[in-house]
């Protein structure tokens, strides 16, 4: 199976610690102009079409395109009538740029999921992401979604300024409560480049500790523990596995992916592909009828065992180490297995032959546990890798 990634690049407004590529809220010309480019650039990208399995409209803020727009798109994917009505279709919705009148119209043209954007259901918190919504704003979307029929997700931020652990679970199990099942909890980082990062740099804005950032996110997992929820991935958790999102669980199992429009990247398994982070570029390539300008790369053996280790070690499914072999040398993947049986001593892996599996402890250094398990082992022998 096979996936998709759309990137929407515009907002109405861009929130201060957001880093993903976007422009100020774009006119109904431009958005025409959009979408024409992206049915050019599908058209020049060759994909096995047929066995796709999720499509994934992201941003930015792909409501902004509108139901006719995002109808016209999903009909013109090649063999849509084949595959589109059995995929997992989920788009990003941020609440005050969402009609809930147009809730229907999406559900008919093909989008079956909702990732909704709430961060936060306190006034003082939403104001400080710069969001353009209200908490009750947010209520209503997600209600308005469950009663259109989609499968409804939301986002939520903790780790923010002066927030309580308490008000963020009761956040997350009034969501729960209203019959949202699936939830992403990410924590506030202060990305470069972003105002604020920059906010952070002149001691404006103080984000909590590593130390109180590491005990937030084992506040949330327990939560979702109590909950009988399934953590599925260090940020994201559902009611049962029926709700996991798929698109997102193909990314962490390395699957095949094809990224479409402005910034948006791809991955065949061998190479990675992404297009440069510039609408008038992207547009201007694709109306003379050539692809836009992009980077292509062959990832090294070192970049796909850091990257299996990364995305595995992410999720309680963890890894297969075979994965890892046709990347290292023999020495090298005894030396890694060696490491990770090192820190299946102190507590952070469970080791068996065909799998190894992030603990509880583990999943709290999900981003921390791969790079200190290729550090050691690279100390450990003169070549790990092929």
């Amino acid at each position: 199976m096979t996936h998709i990634y759309i990137h929407v690049p515009f907002c109405k407004r861009k929130c201060p610690y957001c880093a993903f590529y976007s422009e100020p809220d774009a006119t109904p010309k431009t958005l025409d102009r959009y979408l024409d480019a992206l049915l050019r650039e599908i058209q020049l990208r060759p994909w096995p079409w047929a066995k796709t399995s999720t499509l994934f409209l992201g941003g930015g803020t792909p409501t902004l395109l509108g139901p006719d727009r995002v109808h016209r798109l999903l009909t013109a994917l090649p063999h849509s009538a084949t595959w589109l009505p059995h995929a997992e279709v989920t788009m990003e919705a941020n609440p005050g740029t969402l009609l809930l009148e147009q809730l229907p119209a999406y559900r008919q043209a093909g989008v079956n999921r909702l990732s909704v954007g709430v961060q936060s259901l306190s006034p003082a918190h939403l104001r400080f992401l710069g969001r353009i919504h209200t908490a009750k704003e947010a209520l209503a979307t997600l209600e308005g979604a469950l009663k259109a029929g989609f499968r409804t997700s939301a986002d939520l931020m903790y780790g923010l300024p002066h927030q309580r652990p308490g008000t963020f679970r009761q956040h997350a199990q009034h969501l729960a409560s209203l019959g949202v099942k699936h939830l992403s909890c990410y924590l506030l980082s202060a990305e470069e480049q972003t105002p604020l990062h920059a906010s952070v740099e002149r001691g404006e804005v103080r984000l909590p500790s590593e130390a109180t950032q590491a005990r937030r996110v084992a506040d949330m997992h327990a939560m979702f523990n109590q909950m009988g929820w399934s953590l599925y991935e260090v940020s994201s958790a559902a009611a049962t596995p029926s709700e996991y999102c798929q698109q997102n669980l193909a990314y962490w199992r390395r699957r095949p992916y094809l990224g479409l429009g402005p910034a948006a990247h791809s991955f065949d398994g061998t190479r990675r592909q992404g297009n440069d982070p510039s609408v008038h570029q992207w547009l201007t390539a694709l109306e003379a009828n050539s692809l836009p300008p992009h980077f292509e790369e062959t990832l090294t053996h070192q970049q796909h065992s850091l990257e299996i280790l990364m995305l595995g070690l992410r999720t309680p499914e963890g890894l297969n180490p075979v994965d890892l072999k046709p990347h290292c040398t023999p020495q090298g993947a005894a030396s890694l297995e060696a490491v990770a049986r090192n820190y299946a001593s102190q507590g952070y892996l469970q080791i068996e032959a065909s799998r190894w599996t992030p603990t509880p402890q583990g999943l709290l250094w999900a981003d921390a546990l791969p790079v200190w398990i290729t550090e050691e082992a690279e100390a450990m022998v003169v070549q790990v890798y092929r």
